[in-house]
């Protein structure tokens, strides 16, 4: 196999547990853009959540967005795929019923009912997370202004900390039948259309450049990662990947504390452990 795209997860994946780049991932995805790789990063994250590391990375706007809601590839949109109005009320319905966080993200905005809290506010300050949140704790000011967002929602997600309820919750979000629905972090599960996932994502970009789908290589840690890695001509799952990754992968490597994807890329690509 000869890798001539590389998709990369971002959170669990190259960045460690601090949510920081380290030196040595970086310098290997800079390493192998040099020499003609093409790299994307495929992440949950809306497209600004993604500039620092893509300008850290020197990558463009080459990027699979909100669980491949919206991908990019030299800077130019190929793949937008949103949720429909109905899909919208199925989630405010469920997360109202179990008090949860949820959030909306589209383009260029990120929305939530609820404080940030924890990890994600961490993240906030440490400027590893974009910042400019639009807040809206009141019920009827925050349902307002998702009828304002209508039409314009790629994706969603609903935070709950108490482990019965969110089985129940991502049960009852599953029975809908139209929502594709992904553990993206502890507590976290991502929401997106059925006909829309990473793996999508990543398929519209290797289909742009005209790159067959046994040179394209995949990392990730999460279960909004499983598919791509499934299918990809060379699926990786990070040493601190869910089992359910583990057991699709083609390879299992290091954590991201170890420079995991660092080791992968420097394995496939030059055959250096």
């Amino acid at each position: 196999m000869d890798v001539k795209l590389l998709c990369l997860d971002i959170d669990g994946t190259i960045l460690d547990s601090r949510k920081e780049l380290t030196d040595r991932t970086r310098q290997a995805v800079v390493f192998v853009r040099e020499r003609g790789v093409k790299v994307f990063l495929a992440s949950g994250r809306s497209l600004p959540g993604l500039k620092e590391l893509l300008d850290r990375l020197d990558l463009a706007k080459n990027c699979i967005c909100m669980n491949g809601a919206l991908v990019y590839a030299d800077g130019k949109e190929i793949r937008r795929s949103g949720l429909a109005p109905d899909m919208v009320e199925e989630i405010l319905e469920t997360a109202a019923k179990y008090d949860s966080q949820v959030f909306f993200a589209g383009v260029d905005f990120n929305l939530t009912n609820k404080p940030l809290e924890g990890k994600m506010a961490d993240a906030v300050r440490k400027g590893s997370l974009r910042g400019d949140y639009i807040i809206r704790t009141n019920p009827s000011e925050f349902r307002a202004e998702v009828e304002r967002l209508e039409g314009q929602i790629l994706k969603a997600g609903v935070k709950e900390l108490e482990e019965s309820n969110f089985q129940r919750m991502r049960e009852d979000l599953e029975a809908f039948g139209n929502l594709h629905i992904a553990k993206s972090d502890t507590h976290f599960v991502d929401i997106n259309s059925a006909s829309c996932t990473k793996w999508l994502g990543v398929k519209a970009a290797a289909d742009y450049l005209g790159i067959p789908i046994c040179d394209v290589m995949c990392i990730g840690d999460n279960e909004n990662d499983k598919e791509m890695i499934a299918k990809a001509g060379i699926g990786v799952a990070m040493g601190n990947a869910d089992p359910c990754v583990k057991r699709v992968a083609y390879y299992v490597t290091g954590t991201n504390d170890e420079d995991g994807a660092a080791d992968a890329i420097h394995y496939f690509l030059y055959g250096v452990q």
